[in-house]
């Protein structure tokens, strides 16, 4: 059934509607109004008044003026069903609940339509639903311009429904809790939406919605995004405007500008408590003339923020972030900034944060090159290169949600679909250790006191040389110590550098403790460990209380400071050392040792020291000051230090100092019961090699592929040797199963041998 141009006017009337005034039950379909005017006083329709039916595939087509409850096509719906229809030309309404199709639906569910009016009114005004209570509006879309005072959304003005699927594409225009889908939203979640409307309106101002309550009801926001821009004054958000408790915003954006006065963000303006926001993103420019200003949120209390980043620009007066302006008692963990950020407070200005207090904030970083700020209210900066690249993240790899084009961009979200590989380098757990791969890791392991208790693997050998160590990246301190394993895998860290006062507990460790603590098969190479006047120094670790070092060695480097000070380690309290060296400079005022400076109950076996220069009262070749521990075979060489003794304070029978002759001689380690390859004595482990008259003891681990004779390193000797076994297989007289070092063993000595050997030459010349 269609009507053409028909003119309903009932000013003071009650359900009106150009069609019928009240559907009080049945259904309506396939009915179409063109070229219409209703008014009416309340519950006013293009179509239907007052319905209490099931409509589908209708249209209007006009106008609708009213009071309250005034809809495009239906003015006011209670459990009907609407499917499937659509309204275009212009609905106004003098005061509330005014929508471009329905003005108030009450439990009802709208499925598949559209409205193409201009809305105005005073309050819950929407392009499709002027307020929506407790009904589910999916796969709709509006595309008017919406105008009123207050609870104005594109789509929806007030909400308390599920929304799925839905968009708006208008623009919106209000004074309070305006939004370019939904003006003010609480008990429903909104799912897979979006808006590109432009949004003017007062406080409470959001890309996708202004204000989104709760009312004590936990309610998610999934998979929505927003691209109009946002101009409002307090609480603005390129989002969401304000975010009440229990309100939570996933896997979400914003690229629109956003400005106002203040407690403004990029993604959300103000968040309150127990409210999650989760890899969500932020990439237009915020701007303010006020203060509390973030490129993610303005403010939040008490919420929480996980894997999330800003990208716009951020200008503002006082409280000004990359990602947070303000925050209190909130958690931030993984998240980054890459903001420009300009404020006019310098106390208040960070490049991740601008001020927050009392939080946690947990492997979070911004950009200091593209901020222009060295500053930040928590998170570590870094520059742009370390920034994108991959090893920087070792925290980031366990749920997926990361990945990175390394070297070439900043992380993204993996729903992104962006150009990369996902971010995984563990769970820090036992069977799934973070993989440590680049100096940046190892740089942010110690910022990150939360993580002392996790498993790591050291996965290459790596340089941090470019990298300025301070006590933030000592990893472990006397208030968070080291208590998880850190297992070096047979690889190597080079040129360390520490040089401040900044306190005690100084090494590539501060203070490690706890019976599960432990330190493993790592090596050092030229560290330069200067504490000053600080305490408990050494090279690998400040100081040790319980746990184990085992397999470890410094080779190179110093390790200076006042007291407890060793080449390989300050202070071992109830500790135990096994199977460990240290070659390097060591001084210090009391209590310097060449592998440990102060042990106390505690236990040291197998281990040597061969330190150039051992100073300060209580000095030993191999531990400064002694109390009630144990030594198990162990040497120091007397040849180069012969002014000390092998404990400073105590003489040890298992504590020997030989000259470098002897310190060079296989059998004086495994006559000693050290396990060393080509001996079944000791063990089958096959821990320690050696090569006789040029070198002290090594690890197995350390000897180069290639390395098939004295003396040390990959050279023209071992040369002869692999030329010697050439093209040979097992069987052939010149066979030497050594040699076959390409992975995997193939039983021929070719290329592949060839290419494993020149990768290693000259390699181990030391």
């Amino acid at each position: 059934m269609g009507l053409i141009d028909p003119n309903i006017s009932a000013v003071d009337g009650l359900y009106v509607g150009a069609l019928v005034g009240q559907l009080a039950g049945g259904s309506l379909s396939g009915c179409y109004v063109e070229g219409s005017s209703v008014s009416g006083e309340f519950y006013a329709g293009g179509l239907v008044g007052d319905n209490f039916g099931n409509i589908s595939n209708c249209y209007y087509e006009g106008s609708v003026t009213g009071m309250d409850y005034v809809g495009g096509l239906v003015g006011y719906n209670e459990g009907g069903e609407i499917s499937d229809c659509n309204s275009t030309g212009s609905v106004t309404g003098a005061r509330d609940d005014v929508g471009g199709l329905v003005g108030r639906n009450e439990y009802g569910d709208i499925t598949g339509c559209y409205s193409m009016c201009g809305v105005s009114g005073r309050s819950s005004i929407g392009g499709l639903v002027g307020e929506n209570r407790e009904g589910e509006i999916s796969d709709c879309n509006s595309s008017g311009s919406v105008t009123g005072g207050e609870r104005l959304g594109g789509l929806v003005g007030a909400n308390w429904g599920d929304m799925l699927d839905c968009h708006s594409t208008g623009s919106v225009n209000g004074n309070h809790s305006v939004g370019g889908l939904v003006g003010y939203k609480s008990e429903g979640n909104i799912q897979d939406c979006y808006s590109t409307c432009d949004v003017t309106g007062g406080d409470y101002a959001g890309g996708l919605v202004g204000g989104n309550g709760s009312y004590g009801s936990i309610n998610s926001m999934s998979n929505c995004y927003s691209t109009g821009s946002v101009t409002g004054n307090d609480v603005v958000g390129g989002l969401v405007g304000y975010n009440d408790s229990d309100s939570n915003i996933i896997d979400s954006y914003s690229i629109g500008d956003v400005t106002g006065d203040s407690y403004v963000g990029g993604l959300v303006g103000e968040s309150e408590h127990d409210s999650i926001i989760s890899r969500c993103y932020s990439a237009g420019d915020v701007t303010a003339s006020g203060g509390t200003i973030g490129g993610l949120i303005g403010r939040t209390a008490g919420s929480s923020i996980y894997n999330c980043y800003s990208e716009g620009d951020v200008t503002g007066e006082d409280e000004v972030g990359g990602l947070v302006g303000r925050g209190g008692s909130c958690e931030i963990i993984n998240s980054y900034s890459s903001s420009f950020v300009d404020g006019n407070d310098d106390y208040t200005t960070g490049g991740l944060g601008g001020m927050i207090y009392k939080s946690q904030i947990v492997n979070c970083y911004w950009d200091i090159n593209s901020s222009g700020l060295d500053i930040s209210s928590g998170g570590l900066g870094l520059t742009t290169s370390q920034m994108q690249s991959v090893s920087t993240y070792l925290f980031w790899g366990c749920e997926g949600y990361w990945t990175i084009d390394d070297g070439n961009d900043y992380p993204r979200l993996a729903w992104e679909g962006k150009a990369g590989e996902v971010i995984d380098y563990g769970c820090g757990t036992e069977v799934d250790p973070y993989l440590v791969y680049g100096a940046s890791s190892m740089y942010v392991i110690g910022r990150n006191q939360w993580n002392c208790d996790k498993h790591y693997r050291l996965m290459a050998d790596i340089d941090v040389g470019g990298y300025i160590w301070t006590s933030f990246n000592i990893i472990g301190n006397s208030f968070y110590p080291f208590e998880g394993v850190f297992d070096g895998n047979g690889h190597t860290i080079s040129n360390l550098t520490y040089d401040s006062n900044e306190g005690d507990f100084i090494g590539l460790f501060g203070a490690v403790g706890g019976s599960t603590a432990e330190i493993r098969n790592l090596g050092l190479i030229d560290p330069n460990i200067s504490a000053g006047t600080g305490d408990y120094v050494g090279c690998l670790a400040g100081g040790l209380a319980e746990g184990a070092i085992t397999g470890c060695y410094v080779e190179g480097g110093n390790a200076s400071g006042r007291d407890y000070v060793g080449g390989l380690l300050g202070y071992n309290s109830f500790g135990n050392i096994a199977d460990c060296y240290s070659k390097g400079n060591v001084s210090g005022d009391n209590d310097v040792g060449g592998l440990v400076g102060y042990n106390s109950d505690s236990s040291i076996s197998n281990c040597y020291s061969v330190s150039n220069t051992i100073e300060g009262l209580c000095a030993g070749g191999i531990v400064g000051y002694n109390y009630s521990s144990n030594y198990t075979a162990c040497f120091w060489d007397s040849d180069v230090n012969p002014d000390v003794n092998g404990i400073g304070n105590y003489s040890d029978p298992n504590v020997v100092g030989l000259p470098t002759v002897l310190m060079q001689t296989e059998s004086t380690y495994t006559d000693a019961g050290w396990d060393f390859v080509g001996e079944l004595i000791n063990g089958p482990n096959d821990i320690w090699d050696i090569c006789e008259g040029t070198n002290y003891p090594k690890f197995v681990w350390q000897i180069p592929l290639g390395d098939f004779v004295c003396p040390d390193g990959v050279d023209m000797f071992d040369f002869g040797v692999l030329g010697d076994a050439w093209m040979s297989g097992p069987g052939d007289g010149h066979w030497d199963p050594n040699c076959d070092i390409s992975e995997p063993n193939d039983s021929v000595i070719d290329g592949l041998d060839l290419g494993v050997f020149v990768g290693n030459w000259l390699e181990g010349m030391y």
